[in-house]
């Protein structure tokens, strides 16, 4: 009963909230009336790295996933936002498609997920189903373990900016997020520096975040 008591919850809000972000993104759209604004090409780049940074922070809460995990969970969102140019772009659509044409991966994936979705309210189905999943195996914060807490690269933060190998090679391997225990792993690229006593993983990462380079998640067992 409780069960079916916090599924039902868990349906009526998520859809409010996922329609709020939907429409604030929305918002945005706005903004692109050159008649109105005025903008480069760095400042909408720092708009969409900010929102594509804070979805994956926000969707590492509802669970924890391995590396092989995680990067199959953002090849199917990618796919999914491919999908949806057929009816929101479709100019943009046949240009990346005549890209990915021969492309395995996307063409696995098509065979894999049946008829592709392309409507608004699919693509919010297509979240529901996942963020159900993703709380049917969440850990509380309060159970969580520090191996399973996340991090990842800040997307404000340019590799222009780094002129070490090691730092470069580290920031690289941490783009698309982290585990603790992949960061403090013996093979972990946090461990490797030029001067041996500076190769040690927790006070590269603590720099790390203290340079803003790294985002620590929000929910994670302890904040380093």
């Amino acid at each position: 009963m409780e069960n079916s008591r916090r599924r039902e919850r868990f349906l009526r809000v998520s859809e409010k909230r996922l329609n709020r972000a939907l429409a604030a993104i929305d918002s945005l759209k706005n903004l692109s009336s050159k008649s109105n604004y005025d903008y480069n090409k760095k400042e909408i780049n720092h708009i969409s790295g900010r929102l594509l940074a804070k979805v994956k922070l926000v969707m590492s809460s509802f669970g924890s996933f391995n590396a092989e995990e995680r990067f199959q969970q953002l090849l199917d969102q990618d796919y999914i936002q491919f999908d949806l140019l057929k009816s929101s772009d479709p100019a943009l659509y046949d240009l990346a498609s005549k890209y990915l044409k021969n492309g395995k991966m996307y063409t696995a994936w098509l065979r894999n997920n049946k008829k592709p979705e392309t409507d608004e309210n699919s693509l919010i189905n297509k979240f529901r189903d996942l963020y159900t999943e993703l709380e049917n195996r969440n850990l509380s914060k309060s159970s969580r373990n520090q191996n399973e807490d996340f991090f990842i690269l800040n997307p404000e933060f340019s590799l222009d900016n780094l002129r070490a190998r090691h730092n470069i090679d580290r920031i690289i391997w941490l783009k698309n997020g982290r585990q603790y225990k992949d960061i403090v792993a013996s093979d972990s690229p946090y461990r490797i520096h030029p001067d041996i006593n500076k190769r040690k993983p927790i006070p590269n990462l603590k720099w790390d975040i203290k340079r803003n380079r790294v985002i620590q998640a929000p929910n994670n067992s302890i904040l380093i």
